[in-house]
């Protein structure tokens, strides 16, 4: 499967800089907030943290 990457966003504050300045301001800080006081962003970083990359 190719992926498509597209060079005007080369890391995850540029995608959220856009993000940001494309979405209505309480919706944003919403989901950048990880929803549910932080509850969901809890919950990601730790399964994130599990991950372990094999070479």
């Amino acid at each position: 499967m190719a992926m498509n990457f597209n060079l005007n966003y080369l890391s995850v504050d540029d995608l959220r800089k856009k993000a940001k300045s494309r979405i209505r301001k309480f919706a944003f800080e919403y989901l950048d907030g990880g929803c549910n006081e932080d509850i969901s962003l809890s919950r990601n970083t730790a399964v994130i943290r599990k991950i372990q990359l094999q070479p």
